[in-house]
């Protein structure tokens, strides 16, 4: 028997004195198991279903970490909410078990438990206790499966009942999961994303349709059912329309060793999808089978629809915009998807921005710069070693339709005038145009176009040497707008905040080479200031244009630089500012 300790002599008081004299009295000792200390037993109310069951509490001798072990027999599991095969779970969405002092642990476990064990009386409204089962039913039915050790990759999400073509991921990959299994309604879907996924030109001409997807209008039992009867547990929670079509991919499909069933459940936002395995005979437990570009010609065709031997779960993830941005609800209800952006420069800011409008859902990027990648910009580029030597643009690209597969990207590596010249760009296609070369040349260009013209916005951003201080002029669309009277001759900018030699630039031991110094961190803040005005461009009425400014530091003097800007607040290392653009 392990030691009584202080803390459990604390745990029991608070347990006296939660029960009370007569409450605590109706505890009785139980046998100790692996490591208890103390264990007491108690009758409990006969509940909805007119059962009578018995509560264990125990106290572990690493109370209180480990907490209150609870336990209820006859097992309410798939009887009660929140009762799992082995325990009882206290603690949804956004609750957390205390962490204070015994006694803190004590009463908030017995506060938790007394209201569900309310929740399972006779007298308590059925629908309510219902809710609880509904709110919670992917669990109930992920407990009661085995997990597979694939993850299934759903290209889009469909809008209505409809078979779907897999195609096995073969590459070899470390990590914890080697078996990935893309889905998507057509073939020509399926290449679209090998092809960016691997960058490999490659046909897809017969597909297995090894899964179906199906839309439930009501929930089906909370009881998984025996492999056979997998279509009659969901007959009645879809369209009769959508059921016979089921039926239909059920029969053809029966051959397949492996295939999947996915469930979208009702009112969810956004849309949850449950994936089912349907495992035939023959199989391992954790065995696979790979499909192929042509697994549907190796098939052998039968009459007779060949019944499941294994129902599992998969790990499910949908690559759908209202997926992919849920967790930010401004844009997943946004129209990013359908905007496009030109972007002038793929250097260390301009990576990190054309990155940033990727992950926030902006649908077309078209890239420009004639740069290669080279050792000393990985230390602060989105790219890598890997990328050494390759177009900025190109690697890029990849990056994104590896990372984002919802974001069409065209790189183009060769300078803004040839571009035009050779008509690969068009101004007005855009939605918005944003420059971070800190070329004038380019800039001067962009300005000159955009005081004629009013379709697209325009944006330009740019760091002072040691990116100390970074700035962002934004136009919006709709709006004749010129920016150069902002500037000097040479491209200087009249209201910059730090004044340095030869303009902060370092000197490299050739021709006309140099860069202007800047720490990642340092750029990172300034890349989020003109990803969130290019965003606001394309996604909200400007009626004026903006100046934004980032201070990072003051304290450019050790850098050989004198600071001119605004002051910063007692207590401020960084702050942003937003203007009119200035008045001359």
């Amino acid at each position: 028997m392990a030691e009584m300790t202080k803390d459990i002599e604390l745990g029991i008081t608070a347990l006296k004195e939660y029960m009370g004299e007569d409450g605590f009295s109706l505890l009785t000792e139980d046998k100790l198991r692996r490591d208890e200390v103390v264990s007491f037993k108690i009758n409990l109310p006969v509940d909805y279903l007119g059962v009578s069951r018995t509560l264990r509490l125990a106290f572990n001798r690493q109370f209180p970490r480990l907490g209150l072990s609870l336990e209820v027999s006859p097992s309410p599991w798939l009887q009660w909410p929140h009762a799992t095969d082995q325990s009882l779970c206290l603690y949804g969405v956004g609750q957390k078990p205390v962490a204070g002092s015994p006694e803190t642990l004590v009463k908030d476990t017995m506060h938790r438990l007394n209201a569900l064990i309310e929740l399972v009386l006779p007298e308590t409204d059925p629908a309510m206790r219902e809710k609880h089962f509904t709110d919670e039913i992917t669990s109930y039915w992920d407990q009661q499966l085995h997990l597979t050790n694939q993850q299934l990759v759903l290209l889009s999400l469909p809008r209505e009942a409809c078979e779907l073509f897999v195609l096995s991921d073969l590459r070899q990959r470390p990590g914890n999961v080697d078996n990935y299994v893309w889905l998507a309604r057509s073939a020509k879907e399926l290449q679209n994303h090998a092809i960016r996924i691997t960058g490999i030109s490659q046909r897809i001409p017969a597909p297995a349709a090894a899964a179906f997807f199906v839309c439930l209008e009501s929930l089906p039992d909370i009881k998984i059912p025996e492999p056979k009867d997998i279509l009659n547990w969901i007959s009645e929670h879809v369209s009769e329309h959508d059921l016979t079509r089921l039926v239909k991919w059920e029969k053809s499909s029966s051959n397949f060793p492996i295939r999947w069933l996915l469930l979208s459940l009702p009112n969810t936002a956004p849309v949850l999808v449950r994936a089912f395995v349907i495992r035939g005979r023959g199989l391992k437990q954790h065995g696979n089978r790979p499909y192929g570009k042509r697994a549907a010609r190796r098939r052998v065709l039968s009459e007779n629809i060949v019944p499941p031997n294994k129902i599992q779960f998969a790990p499910l993830h949908v690559l759908d915009h209202s997926t992919i941005y849920s967790r930010d609800p401004s844009l997943s209800t946004s129209n990013l998807p359908r905007k496009k952006a030109l972007l002038i420069g793929a250097g260390t800011l301009g990576s990190s921005v054309a990155m940033q409008l990727a992950r926030s859902g902006v649908g077309h990027l078209t890239i420009i710069d004639p740069d290669i990648l080279e050792d000393a910009n990985i230390g602060r580029h989105v790219l890598g070693a890997d990328e050494l030597g390759r177009f900025k643009v190109n690697a890029l690209a990849e990056r994104i339709n590896r990372d984002l597969p919802l974001t069409q990207v065209l790189p183009l590596p060769t300078f803004l005038q040839f571009a035009i010249f050779e008509k690969k760009i068009v101004f007005e296609n855009f939605d918005v145009i944003v420059v971070t070369t800190a070329d004038w040349l380019t800039e001067n260009l962009l300005w000159e176009f955009k005081s004629n013209n009013q379709t697209c916005g325009l944006v330009q951003g740019w760091a002072e040497p040691h990116a100390m201080v970074g700035h962002v002029i934004a136009a919006p669309s709709g709006m004749v707008c010129d920016a150069r009277s902002l500037f000097e001759e040479n491209g200087n900018f009249h209201h910059r905040f730090s004044n340095w030699q030869n303009q902060g630039i370092v000197q490299l031991p050739a021709c006309g080479a140099g860069f202007i110094p800047g720490s990642s961190l340092s750029i990172n803040n300034i890349a989020n200031m003109i990803s969130r005005q290019v965003i606001e461009v394309l996604t909200v009425p400007m009626e004026k244009s903006r100046w934004c400014s980032h201070v990072n530091s003051i304290n450019v003097e050790p850098f050989g630089g004198s600071y001119c800007g605004p002051a910063l607040p007692h207590g401020i290392d960084s702050m942003t500012l937003t203007n009119e653009w200035p008045l001359e």
